[in-house]
């Protein structure tokens, strides 16, 4: 492997080739994991169809106490999944959940801001009337509001998109290798023929 290589969470120092003792090898034993990717132009349909296909060979080649009979009598099969699901999981609706939660917060953020601008506004009565008996015209008047208000937006804005640009290049950091999240993965599990892989 090429150095500094990274697999999801782990780190190990060293990666060794795995054999199979074929004289002690029999299906049945469920712990193994594996892990792979599909060729150019294959889809996750086929890959399936493909396990499905060699299932029947592994059991004649290493027969053992599970027959076929028994797994599909079981309901296990062939089901290769994206990594993505084991890695990400079914995330969608918690941040949507979480999107409609940050929209609340700053729903109320921005009504709070405009009660002090309100206040703030109600403060500078003696101000504005003096501007206006020394013949600033209304639009002149409501001009200036409106820019100070403007500039405070856009300053806040540039402050919230910087930290949430720090926040995101820090999430993608501490989060798992991309390079991974295209990878398929399957497992012994019900309707599904493999394994997911050992990280080392």
């Amino acid at each position: 492997m090429p150095e500094g290589l990274r697999f999801l969470r782990s780190n190990p120092d060293i990666y060794t080739p795995f054999q199979f003792d074929r004289s002690e090898l029999f299906v049945g034993n469920f712990s193994y994991q594996a892990l792979g990717r599909l060729v150019p132009g294959a889809t996750i349909e086929s890959a399936n169809a493909d396990i499905e296909r060699m299932a029947p060979i592994g059991m004649e080649m290493f027969p053992g106490p599970v027959t076929l009979g028994m797994l599909e009598e079981v309901g296990f099969g062939a089901r290769v999944r994206p990594l993505k699901e084991d890695v990400v999981g079914d995330i969608g609706n918690v941040l949507w959940v979480l999107l409609g939660t940050v929209g609340i917060v700053l729903l109320i953020a921005c009504a709070n801001v405009a009660n002090l601008f309100i206040v703030r506004a109600e403060g500078r009565q003696r101000e504005l009337a003096l501007r206006t008996a020394l013949g600033a015209e209304r639009g002149q008047i409501v001009a200036q509001l409106l820019s100070e208000s403007a500039l405070l937006g856009v300053l806040g804005g540039a402050i919230g998109l910087g930290l949430a640009y720090g926040g995101l290049k820090l999430l993608v950091a501490l989060g798992p290798d991309a390079r991974s999240r295209g990878s398929m993965r399957s497992e012994w599990t019900p309707r599904c023929w493999a394994s997911p892989p050992s990280s080392r």
